[in-house]
Parts: structure tokens; sequence; C-alpha cells
């Protein structure tokens, strides 16, 4: 009889196992959109692994998510409106600064110095002139940054500009129309401003900064965030979907003409714009991150740093404490 009781209990306990693990399993979701631009070239990995197919291969469904800027893919990100981003890394030190703990961060798969800049008006030829001028920017993003630090070194401060903020996708048709005198962003509306107003000069550009004199990177380079809830109680679903989006990172960095073919069925400008965009930037796949994410941290306490001096955040975070190196595929 102790026996039967015995097989019985061990049939039930492993009964019970098996079925904890299958609801578990069955419970992971596979619905996990993602926050991007469409007109951001960093963002290309994101649209190669959709349009190839990587996250279906993974049994996972990832739609992409139209958020221009990384304010709003981050508040998205935290309300749980998408599942993970590639964004600003100013917009997710704000929020560590707030004590934001809905989310990690755990790699850079793109940086493009040099692909953002000071554009001005045809009639100014320093940036000592912009005194008292209209000036476009997004604000918590690195255009803010560098266009601080330019200012800096000509002897100006923000508060002797007249900071306009605005989202990069507006500023061409108000630099067109003569409702600002410059406008500091990043490509593609950094060259488009240039084309749309004959005579427009760039004074500087994120390389004429110290961040890129110190660590030769952006202003502030994209991280690349995912909520925690679903780390934590889905890693292996997890660990599946970050796996397809660096397959979508190693396939942009070596096939940069079939990326762009695509990349353009979301940015629709035609296969050539899109690659010779492609071209401007560095990709950083898997086998890169280790060392990558090490120098990048440089670059995000000099961030961390310009943010509390100029009070866009009163606490300065350790942003290690977000970060999960190991949600990368070993290699």
């Amino acid at each position: 009889m102790r026996r039967i009781h015995r097989t019985v209990v061990l049939f039930v306990v492993s009964f019970g196992i098996v079925l904890g693990a299958s609801l578990a399993n069955a419970q992971a979701p596979t619905k996990l959109d993602h926050g991007a631009s469409t007109t951001w070239f960093g963002h290309v990995p994101l649209m190669v692994a959709i349009d190839r197919g990587y996250f279906k291969e993974a049994g996972l469904d990832v739609e992409l998510r139209p958020i221009v800027k990384s304010t709003d893919r981050m508040l998205v990100l935290t309300q749980g409106g998408v599942q993970w981003t590639n964004t600003g890394v100013l917009s997710t030190i704000v929020e560590m600064a707030k004590g934001n703990d809905s989310f990690y961060w755990f790699a850079n798969v793109d940086d493009s110095p040099g692909a953002e800049g000071l554009v001005v008006q045809p009639a100014i030829d320093g940036i000592k002139n912009l005194k008292g001028k209209k000036i476009a920017v997004t604000l918590a993003s690195g255009a803010e940054i560098t266009l601080y630090y330019l200012l800096k070194e000509a002897g100006l401060s923000l508060s002797d500009v007249r900071i306009v903020p605005m989202a990069a996708n507006e500023m061409v048709a108000a630099f067109v129309n003569k409702n600002i005198d410059a406008y500091c962003v990043w490509e593609p509306a950094f060259t488009d401003g240039q084309k749309a107003v004959p005579g427009s000069r760039v004074l500087a550009t994120d390389k004429d900064t110290p961040i890129y004199r110190k660590f030769k990177t952006a202003s502030a380079p994209d991280v690349v965030v995912i909520r925690k809830d679903l780390v934590d109680k889905h890693p292996e679903t997890a660990k599946k979907l970050i796996a397809a989006y660096f397959k979508g990172v190693k396939f942009t960095k070596e096939n940069p003409r079939e990326a762009a073919v695509s990349a353009d069925k979301w940015f629709k400008r035609g296969t050539d714009w899109v690659e010779a965009g492609i071209r401007k930037f560095s990709y950083f796949d898997a086998t890169q991150q280790r060392e990558h994410v090490d120098e990048l941290l440089g670059t995000i306490e000099m961030v961390i740093a310009w943010a509390h001096d100029t009070k866009n955040i009163e606490t300065k975070p350790d942003p290690r404490k977000w970060l999960r190196r190991d949600l990368v595929p070993a290699q």
C-alpha cells in the first residue's frame, strides 16, 4: 500500500513539475513589439531582423512601432506599450536618475560620429554669431549635448541663444520657412536641411566636442533597452529575441546593400539612399559587445556628468545597475 501511495505521490509531483513548466512556457509572450524611428539608420538591424524573418524563426512576432523621440520611446517602454527599444542613452539616464527600475540595457549596436551637427542659415558664418538666434534641438537627446558643447567652446551658453524644442522630423520644414536660424540634429534631417536651403552651412559636428575627442563616439550613442519583467519572468524568450536581433546586426554589418533593401520598406526613400546612410554608420555585433560596452561606459559617465551639471537630473545613477551583459548571445 505504501509503495502504491509513494508511486502516486511521485507521479503527481512529476506531473505537477511538467505541467508547471508547460504552463510557464504557454504563458511566455510571443508578441514583442519594438519602439523605433523609421528615419534613423541605427534601427536598420531591427528592420532587417523583421524583414528576413529572424524573429519568426524564433517563434516570435515583432512589429516595429514608429516612435521618433528617444524620450517617447522610453515612456512607451515604461508603460508597457513596447517590450524593447533602441534609444538614446540620455533618455535612459534620465529614467535611471528617477529610480525607474522597469528596464535593463544590454548593448550598443550602432554609432555614427559625424552624423549629427549644427546647421545654420546662409547669413550666419560662425557659432559666436548665433547669440540671440533661434536654434531647434530635440531636448534630452545627444544633439542637445552636442549643441551645449559647441556653444560652450565658442564662449556661449544655452541661455545666450533662443532654444526651440523640436522633434527631428519637424526641423527641415521650420528651417526652410526660416522659422529657425539653425538646428542641431542627426541624420537624415542633418543632411536634408542642408539640401533644402541653398547656401546653408554646417558650423560643426559632434566630432568637435570633448566627448568625441576623448572617447571617439557620438555625444550620446544609443543603447538597446528591454523591459525588466520580460527578462525576469521569461529569460529564455528574452534571449531568443535578442539572439534573433543580433542576427540582424550581423547581417547589416556584412551586407549593407541587402540590408538597405529590407530597411527601405520602412524608410521609403530608395535603396541607394538607405545604403549610403548605412555605410556612414558603425554596427557592433555580439562578438564585439563586451569590449565595446566597456568603452561606452566612459562616454555614459561623461553624459551623466553633463546631465547633472545642467540640472537635467538631480542624482547621478550607476548605469551598471541596469546593465545585463548576459543577455547578449555567446559566440
